[in-house]
Parts: structure tokens; C-alpha cells; sequence
């Protein structure tokens, strides 16, 4: 069975909260013996000095140690505390003993009679020791112990007294205790901590199953899913983004229906004249005399389908970031003249006045081949719109590090909604479409794009019924940085 991801975050934040307490347990373990032993040494240190006390007296007066009258004192102190007390002379031979309760002192020391000669050494250099071992093999087990070097007033040592405790019997009980206590506490708070945590994963992996759902129904084409925000954290980032992908994607899937319904009737148009005109001169409807006439439309129509996929071409290595840019330094004037040059038979049918020509040189740093295209298409639609006896004015300046190509004419103009639409990929508004008859609404989408790959702007304004003016914006050339071309005022206004 898969595992979902709540559960899996569940039970990786589980893991890591039992070995955090068993982790904490184990320290408070540590502390705890630790806290134990020294209690124990200093428990077992009490009772030696109050037995030095109660003894004092007898040492000081026969500077000997008389077992007869202390020995229901230490007997009452080693039950007290359940340990044992050892008395021995300056010679560390054992001379009384008192067992405490449960304790056996034939059992508890091993040697059974004397001080090992070691343990002699260090009480003679530091007058007292603690010891949580066997006391170098004179206890049969490890014992907590304390030995104390027996002086009289006059500073005469005089013997030695040992109290000895058995680890096991009294750590082991505690331990277990302390144990189970940890255990009693740990199993509620790992079950709350469990399911806080599969509270959480379940709120994490929620959003993340919605986001899911709504990427399996993107890749099905179905890109109407939305998803709730309602966080600024990075879930709610997450949300945010899949929605504005759904938007995008349903945005990019109508302009890609609307191109490939614009492409399909672009082709047929002249794909049916085409057949029309073949098969009517091949089954004789067409008469020989008019034969040259209709061939000469095919020639046509057939170049238009050639200008029709040449823009395609030019406009799917654009959108592929495949059109490589051959960049050089050369004067914008020059190909915006010869552009111009290149529509006189039509300027001359209609009368057109050329403007703003009359200048300096003005120079970029961009791909000439591209940008006559650029320019090419910009006077065109400005040829095709002029009205008779109207003007066709051009503005080029240069501002900072950009040069600025403005093309205005004369004419019907823009309404709102052409100014909105009228980069859109096959976008002819009604108006245009009875002016220009054989334009595919692709020539300024074309523009923009050339525009923006290399770096640059194009803004339209117009007045309804009066003009329209494109204005382009191109990287300035490097050598011509002290030159400022003129800024002309706005023409035709």
C-alpha cells in the first residue's frame, strides 16, 4: 500500500520525538544517579562523623578504640542508613563491625579481616576517600563507600572506620522506579505528540493532494481548476502559483485554438482560389484569353501563402529563443529611406507627404536585417491606412542609451478595443480588414517580438479619426554616445 505523505511525516515527526525522550530520559537518568551517589556519600559521611563523635570521647581518654561501649551506637547507625560500619587500628586489622539490617558483612567484604595496604596509603595522604568500586578488592561487590582516618584531638592517628553501602541493592530499586516514572509520563506525551503531528501532516498534504488533482486535470487540458489560498507561507505561495499557471496555461490554450483557427482560414483562403482558378483552367471553364489573367492571381495567392509561412517560421524561432541576432552599428535613417524608397509607387498613387526625414544620422546597435523587417512592416500598415492627400511623419531622436523610431499617419486612426488588441497574433480589426486585404494580422506581433529581443519597446498611441503612431525604441550605438539626435515635437498634432 502506498504511504501517504501525512502519514509519512507523522511517523518520521513520532520517530524523532521518542528519541528525543528517550534521549531526555537517559540525561535525567544520569543526573538522577548522579544526584543518588552523592546523596549516598554524603548520607554515609553524616553517619561516619557521627560516629567519630559519639566515640571521641573514649579515644581521647585511652587512646584506643573500645568496641564495648560504641558498639550500640554504630549497631543503631548501620540499621539507621542499612550499611555497614568497620572499625580497624592503625595497623587496618578490623576490630568491630556493625551490618546494617539486610547487609551481611562476611559476605559484603571479601578479605574478611584488614584494610588492603592501598586503600591504607591513600586514607594516611588525603585523610578521607570515597570509593564507588570494591575498594581495591576488600568488598566482594561494587559498594558505595566512605573511610576516614581516626585522629584524637592531639591529631594522633589512632585507626580507621569504613562505611560501606551495596550499589545493586539500593540503586537498582531506585533506578526502576525512576524508570517506570519516565515510561508513566513519555506514553501520554507521545501519543499527544502523534497526533498533533498527524494533525499537522493532514493540514500540509492537504493543499498538497488539491495541488495534485489540479496538475493531473492541467495535463488533461482542463485548465478550470483553482485552488483556495488562505496562507502567505510557502503552501500558500504554492496555491498562488498554480493558479496563475491555470490562468496561463487556459490563457496560452485559447491564443493557441484562436492560432490554429486563424492559420487553418489564412490557408484556406487562398488554398481554395488556388484550386479554383488550376481547375478551371484545366476543365476549360476558364476561357484560353483569360487564362494569363487567372494564372497571374494563383502567382499571387501563392506568394502570399510564401509570406504567410515565411512569418511563422520567423515567428516560431523568435518564441524558441532560436533567432540569433547578428548585431552591427549602422544608421536607422538610412534603412528607414530606403524602406520608404521601396513604397513610392503607392505614396504616389495616394498623394502621401513624407515628413521628419530632414535630419542627422542617428545610430543603433541591433540586427539591420530584422529591424528593415521592423520598419518595413510599420510603414507598410502606414502606406495601407493613410488616407488620400494625408501624411506619413516620422520622429528619430536618441534619449540616453536608447533610440526612438516614432511612425505617425494620417487617417481613421485606433478606437479603444484596436489599441488593446492590435499586437494579438492574427488580430484585424473590421475596419482593416476591407483596407488590407492581403495582411494576415501577423506583421505587428511580429514587430514586438523582433522589438523585445533585443531589448527594446513598442508603445501606439492614436486619436480616433485623426492618427495613429507607432514608436519603437532600439539600443543606441556605442560609438555614437556624444550624439544627440533632435527630439522632434509630436507631428500631426
Amino acid at each position: 500500500m502506498k504511504k501517504s505523505y501525512a502519514r509519512r511525516i507523522m511517523v518520521a515527526c513520532s520517530a524523532m520525538i521518542l528519541a528525543s525522550i528517550l534521549i531526555l530520559d537517559s540525561i535525567l537518568m544520569m543526573f538522577v544517579w548522579q544526584y543518588f551517589k552523592q546523596e549516598k556519600y554524603n548520607l554515609l559521611q553524616e553517619n561516619v562523623n557521627t560516629a567519630l563523635i559519639m566515640m571521641q570521647e573514649y579515644i581521647d581518654r585511652a587512646d584506643t578504640i573500645e568496641t564495648d561501649m560504641i558498639s550500640p551506637a554504630f549497631n543503631m547507625l548501620a540499621a539507621a542508613i542499612d550499611a555497614n560500619l568497620v572499625l580497624a587500628d592503625n595497623e587496618g586489622r578490623f576490630v568491630f563491625s556493625a551490618s546494617g539490617g539486610r547487609n551481611d558483612q562476611i559476605a559484603l567484604y571479601g578479605n574478611g579481616d584488614r584494610i588492603p595496604a592501598s586503600i591504607m596509603e591513600k586514607l594516611d595522604e588525603n585523610t578521607e576517600i570515597y570509593d564507588s568500586k570494591n575498594l581495591d578488592g576488600m568488598c566482594r561487590i561494587r559498594c558505595y563507600t566512605y573511610a576516614k582516618v581516626i585522629t584524637t584531638q592531639t591529631g594522633k592517628p589512632v585507626g580507621y572506620i569504613i562505611a560501606s553501602m551495596p550499589i545493586t541493592m539500593h540503586l537498582q530499586g531506585f533506578m526502576l522506579k525512576m524508570s517506570r516514572l519516565c515510561l508513566t509520563a513519555s506514553i501520554p506525551v507521545l501519543i499527544l505528540a502523534c497526533i498533533v503531528c498527524y494533525g499537522v501532516a493532514e493540514q500540509i498534504a492537504k493543499p498538497l493532494r488539491l495541488a495534485a488533482n489540479a496538475a493531473q486535470q492541467f495535463g488533461k487540458g482542463d485548465f478550470t481548476a483553482r485552488l483556495p489560498v488562505d496562507s502567505d507561507d510557502e503552501i500558500g505561495v504554492l496555491m498562488r502559483e498554480m493558479n496563475i499557471m491555470g490562468q496561463s496555461l487556459a490563457a496560452n490554450d485559447s491564443i493557441q485554438r484562436s492560432f490554429v483557427a486563424n492559420v487553418s482560414h489564412e490557408l484556406k483562403t487562398p488554398m481554395t482560389s488556388i484550386s479554383g482558378f488550376v481547375d478551371g483552367i484545366l476543365d476549360g471553364t476558364i476561357p484560353k484569353s483569360k487564362e494569363r489573367y487567372y494564372l497571374q492571381l494563383v502567382s499571387e495567392e501563392v506568394k502570399r501563402l510564401s509570406r504567410l509561412v515565411r512569418s511563422m517560421l520567423n515567428l516560431s524561432k523568435i518564441e524558441a529563443g532560436e533567432m540569433q541576432l547578428n548585431k552591427t552599428e549602422f544608421n536607422i535613417l538610412d534603412t528607414v529611406i530606403q524602406v520608404v524608397l521601396s513604397f513610392e509607387d503607392r505614396i504616389e498613387q495616394n498623394n502621401i507627404e513624407i515628413r521628419g526625414l530632414d535630419i542627422e544620422p542617428v545610430y543603433v546597435s541591433a540586427d539591420e536585417d530584422l529591424i528593415h523587417q521592423v520598419l518595413y512592416n510599420l510603414i507598410e500598415n502606414a502606406v495601407k491606412f493613410t488616407n488620400e492627400r494625408g501624411y506619413i511623419a516620422f520622429d528619430i531622436y536618441r534619449r540616453g542609451s536608447m533610440v526612438y523610431v516614432g511612425v505617425q499617419n494620417s487617417g481613421v486612426g485606433l478606437t479603444k478595443n484596436e489599441l488593446e488588441n492590435v499586437f494579438k497574433r492574427f488580430y484585424k480589426s473590421d475596419r482593416s480588414r476591407g483596407l488590407d486585404k492581403t495582411g494576415f494580422g501577423l506583421g505587428l506581433y511580429i514587430v514586438r517580438s523582433i522589438v523585445a529581443t533585443h531589448g527594446g519597446e513598442v508603445e501606439v498611441e492614436s486619436i480616433e479619426g485623426e492618427y495613429c503612431r507607432f514608436t519603437v525604441s532600439l539600443p543606441a550605438a556605442a560609438d555614437t554616445a556624444n550624439f544627440r539626435g533632435r527630439r522632434s515635437r509630436p507631428l500631426g498634432k
